[in-house]
């Protein structure tokens, strides 16, 4: 092998990577994300009343608009709309992130084996933050009504690629 070819590629939007009969795929972007900083418990409200403020593995329903916490007073938002200068106005310091993150989602009968082996134990133990170790990278695990969807860093997603397909499942 010679270890100058690098071959490896992203998940690509149009091509989902099949595991058994499940499809990992990489979701669409949202049109915004924003990293918040700020007192979420507090003024998350204050931005919209149902902004849903979302821990490890838990569920965003289908909403457009929600957030994951990563620490104690830090979130990742994602809108379907432009609400930059409202965070300032609810009390958050905020900067643009809707390249820092890549949804990859996780849909099908081996969708739990193939999490489990990328570090997520289930059933998982309830967690405000849904920030977790995944294949080797923090990334943030939700699920969108029953598919998975892990917030890979946009700079290691041809790894986590490559890390998916050579599990060996």
């Amino acid at each position: 092998m010679d270890e100058r070819v690098w071959n490896d590629e992203p998940l690509s939007e149009n091509v989902p990577l099949r595991i058994g009969s499940t499809l990992i795929r990489r979701a669409a972007p949202p049109d915004f994300a924003y990293l918040i900083t700020g007192d979420l418990e507090k003024n998350l409200h204050r931005l919209d009343k149902k902004t849903k403020l979302l821990g490890l593995g838990e569920d965003s329903g289908g909403a457009e608009t929600y957030s994951m916490r990563i620490g104690r007073d830090n979130a990742l938002l994602v809108s379907g709309s432009t609400i930059g200068e409202d965070l300032q106005k609810a009390g958050f310091a905020a900067s643009g992130a809707s390249d820092v993150y890549v949804p990859v989602e996780i849909d099908g009968p081996e969708a739990v084996e193939i999490l489990a082996q990328c570090g997520l134990a289930f059933p998982l133990a309830p967690s405000p933050s849904a920030a977790v170790l995944f294949g080797g990278l923090t990334a943030l695990y939700v699920r969108n009504i029953d598919t998975h969807v892990i917030w890979v860093p946009a700079a290691y997603l041809t790894y986590m690629t490559s890390f998916l397909k050579n599990m060996g499942l």
